[in-house]
Order: structure tokens, then sequence, then C-alpha cells
């Protein structure tokens, strides 16, 4: 009979369209903290039993929730192929997060607020100019650091104030995006004026002057570091903040969360809801005075 080792490693190598980062989180995840409690178990043994006082284990352990909670996703995934497949009748790793009480959110999603963003931009058009398009582009469409890395010129519609999200870069590797999704964001009027001021003279529209490329990650959290610092702002900040930015401001000036998760490329709502809720508000007079005008 099939073990779960055997099994795993022969379901990683079908899952194509991974990103070469992801895949090596799926192959940490599965070397780590699957394999050598379940590794050798014949796949009918992995019961929901088995599964969950594994993974109880690793969290009493010390492992990080956030990190148990991805090593959970790995191998839902690869035991719901095997359901599929055929091996198994149900998958015992469904819903396991809540069975061995796993937080929903190990570490709450940190924001800009409206003048720590302002703050940030600020500074970042005095000391980082050349980066000030992309950190402007972050904040203001809410991409991920490599989405807009990866963006080039065609993806870009000044006149309909759109950008075509289809890639990203990562590791000096042009990939799918993190959904593996294509999807259409908005640009504010002041994005689209800084986009229109950058000169055209290569594909990508944030080049490296030194390499003619796209930057690297690191080369631009290490500016958005130097930035915070400047700006008396939290060191930590990252470009991910600035996406968190991007969502927060949005939901708490009223924007709807479905148009939120469009603009970030989640694949629901409910993830939406459930990073940036505390910023949804909770009253709207105004919505309950107008039912009065039906009358």
């Amino acid at each position: 009979m099939v073990t779960l080792s055997n099994y795993a490693r022969s379901w990683l190598a079908t899952q194509l369209g991974l990103r070469p980062t992801t895949r090596a989180n799926y192959e940490q995840a599965l070397r780590l903290h699957i394999l050598p409690p379940l590794g050798e178990l014949v796949l009918p043994s992995v019961t929901r039993t088995v599964v969950k006082n594994a993974l109880a284990n690793v969290l009493k352990a010390g492992l990080a929730p956030g990190t148990v909670r991805f090593v959970l996703a790995v191998l839902r995934s690869c035991l719901g192929a095997a359901v599929e497949d055929g091996l198994l009748l149900a998958n015992p790793a469904s819903g396991l997060a809540r069975a061995i009480r796993l937080p929903k959110h190990p570490r709450p999603v940190q924001a800009l607020d409206a003048e720590q963003l302002a703050r940030f931009l600020d500074t970042a058009e005095t000391l980082a100019l050349q980066l000030f398009p992309l950190f402007l582009t972050l904040a203001r469409a809410g991409l991920r650091l490599g989405e807009a890395l990866a963006l080039d010129w065609s993806a870009v519609s000044l006149a309909e104030r759109r950008l075509r999200i289809a890639a990203s870069y990562t590791r000096g590797r042009i990939g799918p995006t993190k959904s593996g999704r294509t999807r259409d964001v908005d640009m504010s009027q002041q994005l689209v004026r800084c986009l229109a001021g950058l000169e055209r003279s290569v594909g990508w529209v944030f080049p490296s002057p030194r390499t003619g490329g796209p930057y690297s990650a690191r080369y631009v959290t290490a500016a958005m570091h130097r930035v915070c610092r400047s700006a008396a702002l939290p060191a930590h900040f990252s470009p991910r903040n600035l996406r968190h930015s991007f969502a927060s401001l949005l939901l708490s000036g009223g924007a709807s969360v479905a148009f939120v998760q469009r603009q970030l490329g989640h694949a629901s709502i409910q993830l939406t809801v459930d990073l940036y809720g505390r910023w949804l508000s909770m009253r709207c007079l105004e919505a309950v005075d107008r039912l009065d005008a039906l009358r």
C-alpha cells in the first residue's frame, strides 16, 4: 500500500502551477513537519485522530500558529488529492484548525494610518526619489511587492486608470501571482499622474538603474526601512504594510468589501473581512436615514 511519504512526493511533483518560492515552502512543510510523524503510515492509517494529534504536538512544541496553519493547508491539499485518487474515503485534515484550537489570526495586520502614510510618502519623495513611484503604487493600488516589481508597460492603461496584474517577480524569476489568477486594479489620479511622468526606455515600469531589470525585494525593503527611520516611523514597516494601509484606509473610508477584495486579489470576501474587519465601519446613519425617504 502507498505510504503518505511516497504519495506526498508524487503529489508535489504534479503541482505544476506553483511559484518557486511556494514550492520550496511546500517542500519544507513536508520535510520538517508532516513526513517525520506521518510519512511512514500507509494512507488508510492517516486518520483524523492521527493528523490531529500530530499537529497538536507541533503546536505544543512551539511552532508558530501561522506556520502550523500553513502546514495544515499543505497536508489538507495533499490528502484532498488522495481522496480524488480514490486512496482515501474522506480528507482527515479538513476542519482541523478549530479542533486543535489554532488562533484565527496569530498576528494582527499592521497598517500605516493616513498621517503616517502621508509622512512616509513625503519622506520617500525626498530620500528615495527613484523608488517613490513604486512605493506610491503599493500604497495607492494595494499590490503585493512582487506584483509591482513584475509590472511592464503593456499592463498599464493610463487612459482607463487600470493595471493588469498577471505576474509576480520573486527571487529573480517571473512567475504567476499568488492566487494564480489575473486581475485588473483601479488607479488613483495621483498614481496615474506619477506613472505618466516615468520614462519608457525599457519594458519594466520600475527598472533598476543598475541592472535594467526589476529591483530585488530585499533592496526595496531595505530602502523602505531607511525612509521609515528618517520619517520617525516604526522601522519594521515593510512594503506589505503599504498594501495593508491601502485596504484599511479604503474600508475605513466606506469602500465596499467586494471592491477591496477584487483590488487585493483575495480568493474570497471572507479572507478580506478576516484580515481587515476591524477597519469596517459598524455604523451607517446615512443608510438608515435613506429608508425614511421610502415611506
